[in-house]
């Protein structure tokens, strides 16, 4: 959940009547009228691939969300972990509130677009393009006033940073749009 001026944001997930829940849509409460809407994700399959509106996006059973300062609304797109296989996309992608570039990408508003990771789940990419890492289930995610991107990592047991512009982050110079590890949980 997450909130800005009149609205708040949740992801809510649909369930079959047996098992997990197959998607996940991004619903709007204005909480001067308590009105609900959807503003991302589909009720039926969808589309998993970038660049479609946001009323016929795919989302995955298990979101995280964020608005950064442009008014983007950001949320992981997390797999099924059924009996220790995942399943499904290990991303974070974007519904564009304007049309322009936006980390690393031409974005057209209305629409969403993936800005890290896909659908392999592993653990790839620090210093790399963020669309080429490889996640394993995202979950929360905070975006700082610059349009940075902190993801948990946490089937990884990391922090990681889309970064959106270049320059010196948290101690770290990386290269825009890049990806790589704030911090990471150490096992015992």
């Amino acid at each position: 959940m997450t909130s800005r001026g009149d609205s708040v944001y949740v992801t809510t997930a649909l369930t079959r009547r047996v098992g997990p829940p197959e998607r996940s849509l991004v619903r709007r409460i204005d909480v001067r009228t308590g009105r609900l809407t959807s503003v991302l994700g589909s009720t039926s399959a969808g589309h998993t691939a970038d660049g479609w509106p946001a009323g016929e996006a795919s989302l995955g059973p298990s979101c995280g969300i964020a608005l950064d300062q442009a008014g983007n609304i950001l949320v992981s797109d997390s797999a099924l972990n059924e009996h220790g296989q995942i399943f499904g996309y290990n991303r974070v992608r974007v519904l564009a509130a304007a049309g322009g570039v936006g980390y690393g990408r031409s974005m057209t508003a209305g629409y969403v677009y993936t800005i890290a990771g896909g659908l392999h789940s592993g653990y790839s990419g620090d210093d790399g393009r963020a669309v080429d890492a490889l996640l394993r289930v995202p979950s929360g995610l905070a975006v700082d006033p610059y349009g940075n991107v902190a993801v948990a990592d946490s089937y990884n047991n990391r922090i990681r940073v889309v970064a959106e512009r270049s320059g010196t982050f948290f101690g770290q110079q990386p290269w825009q749009p890049a990806r790589w590890t704030l911090a990471r949980r150490r096992r015992q």
